[in-house]
């Protein structure tokens, strides 16, 4: 979890602690989603909506496809 101090991003959120993914380093460890295909404007609306806390990093997926997902900066 990582708490949001934005109290404007709170507000619109609803939530001062969001869930969060964090690397661990084990290859055990992995995390069930969707991928969505989006355009680069879009990913840069997601960049400029995710508050201080998060960085934005490329993994590759069991599937073999690469993604970006949004991790706790710690």
């Amino acid at each position: 979890m990582i708490q949001i101090t934005d109290q404007d991003f709170v507000a619109i959120s609803g939530a001062e602690y969001h869930r969060s993914l964090e690397f661990t380093g084990s290859t055990s460890d992995f995390v069930e989603g969707t991928v969505f295909s989006i355009t680069q404007q879009e990913l840069e609306q997601a960049d400029a909506y995710e508050p201080a806390g998060y960085e934005r990093v490329r993994v590759h997926l069991r599937s073999g496809t690469q993604a970006w997902v949004y991790i706790n900066q710690h």
